[in-house]
């Protein structure tokens, strides 16, 4: 019997899957349209081009302006200090030798601790662990401004880390309507104009509809698309009324003429311009980092109190897009460098094959499926 499940399991492992053979062949032949799932090769930093760049500029350690590790002493004045220099500086690296610094020692504290308001901001310690560990301890969470009032409508605690961002979100004057279909995996979209874009700018598509002169998110013509043969449920008021709220973010590689943008990366659903896409410059603020931290404290991770509701989570990333403690911006990163000599990797034996798949090649630092 073992021989036979031996013999089951590597006729199972030596199959490829139909869906990844349709992908790799969409792929080669420069057709994502035709691909049966997403190309996720583009994820990463810079699309995933190139890898987390060196952090570079000025160095503003916080010790500097007051902060002394271990003491036990409150150091976030002194944080503050050198991260509002930094900003005066147009970016820098706000550092932090070895040791703990202690950074919410204010309890039930409704406002966040560090918060970054300027762009190419890094924060980098000494190491994540070991003997030159830099530890941001935070005593205290941070609270709901009314933490029993559980019927309050989209009530938060403050992120302990955030980045605010510098500019709008979308930008409302740079608006233009898609005036052509575009199949997911596409890289060129159609426009009314491209007078407010150009190669390297930040875009965002949503679909919207219009009431009453208004733009509204959504559109309940699409809903056929995006539910995929699925049902809402009558309490989903907002699918039902206003219809899914889609948006992508995305970089312009080149303005092709005055009605058509080509893409850094493609579409990762079909958008179709009778459902009300717009395209509009997206405030994205880049050169935000984070690097070689290890953060400590008391809060407790998706702690659920009376009333199912939220009392306490530690606040980075958040990804619900409202700036909260967004840090899903442009060329931003989240690193441990560890040793800083790593030691050199091993090169491969003479047998091994430095590509295990040949039929396809991703490209540098990617993370394809």
């Amino acid at each position: 019997m073992s021989g036979l499940v031996v013999a089951v399991a590597l006729a199972v492992r030596g199959t490829v899957s139909p869906t990844w053979t349709s992908f790799s062949e969409a792929r080669a032949a420069n057709n994502l349209t035709a691909a049966p799932i997403l190309d996720f090769s583009y994820a990463g930093y810079d699309h995933g081009e190139r890898g987390v760049p060196a952090a570079t500029g000025v160095r503003f350690d916080v010790t500097t302006y007051g902060a002394v590790a271990d003491d036990g002493m409150d150091d976030l004045p002194a944080v503050t200090s050198a991260i509002r220099a930094a900003e005066a500086a147009g970016g820098g690296i706000v550092f932090f030798p070895k040791g703990r610094f202690h950074l919410s020692e204010v309890e039930n504290r409704t406002w966040g601790c560090i918060n970054i308001t300027g762009a190419n901001i890094v924060l980098k310690g000494s190491g994540s662990g070991g003997p030159s560990a830099t530890e941001l301890y935070f005593r205290h969470t941070t609270v709901p401004s009314a933490p029993h009032d559980y019927d309050a409508y989209g009530q938060k605690t403050a992120p302990l880390i955030k980045f605010y961002r510098t500019d709008w979100k979308s930008k409302a004057n740079t608006e233009t309507n898609v005036t052509h279909d575009a199949a997911k995996g596409a890289f060129l979209v159609r426009v009314g104009s491209t007078a407010s874009f150009s190669a390297g700018t930040q875009i965002r598509l949503t679909q919207q509809r219009l009431i009453n002169g208004t733009r509204v998110k959504g559109n309940v013509a699409a809903n056929e698309y995006w539910l995929q043969g699925l049902t809402a449920r009558p309490e989903s008021t907002t699918i039902l009324e206003d219809g899914v709220p889609a948006m992508e973010r995305h970089q312009v590689k080149a303005v092709i003429d005055s009605t058509t943008l080509e893409l850094a990366e493609p579409l990762m659903c079909s958008v179709t311009a009778a459902h009300g896409w717009v395209v509009a410059l997206d405030g994205l603020t880049a050169g935000w980092g984070v690097e070689d931290l290890n953060l400590v404290g008391g809060w407790s991770p998706g702690n659920v109190g009376e009333g199912s509701k939220k009392l306490g989570t530690f606040g980075l990333p958040d990804v619900d897009g409202d700036g909260q403690a967004e840090f899903s911006h442009h060329h931003n990163w989240v690193a441990d460098n560890g040793d800083p000599k790593p030691k050199p990797k091993p090169s491969p034996s003479p047998n091994q094959s430095p590509n295990p798949n040949p039929e396809f090649n991703p490209k540098p630092n990617s993370d394809h499926p």
